[in-house]
């Protein structure tokens, strides 16, 4: 099972680190797959937001979670083929 992380943003802001961190402790590395939700996201912030936000999380979680979140995982979940 596989979780695509979407729609980070909120409205009213906060802290993104609470839900990311439910993400993590739920699915961990091996199961979290990055999805940017755009262009609906543009309603909330701009695509630049919503990367930075995800981007700055994993990289805090090093290389290979990083790895793994932005095309591994996804990789292994949609049996996509590199050409």
């Amino acid at each position: 099972m596989y979780a695509k992380v979407s729609g980070v943003l909120r409205r009213n802001g906060g802290d993104y680190r609470a839900s990311l961190d439910e993400l993590w402790n739920a699915f961990g590395a091996g199961h979290l797959v990055y999805g940017s939700n755009w262009p609906v996201s543009d309603l909330v912030g701009p695509y630049r937001e919503v990367f930075t936000v995800v981007r700055e999380y994993f990289d805090q979680k090093g290389q290979e979670a990083t790895d793994k979140f932005f095309w591994m995982n996804s990789q292994a979940a949609y049996r996509w083929v590199r050409r």
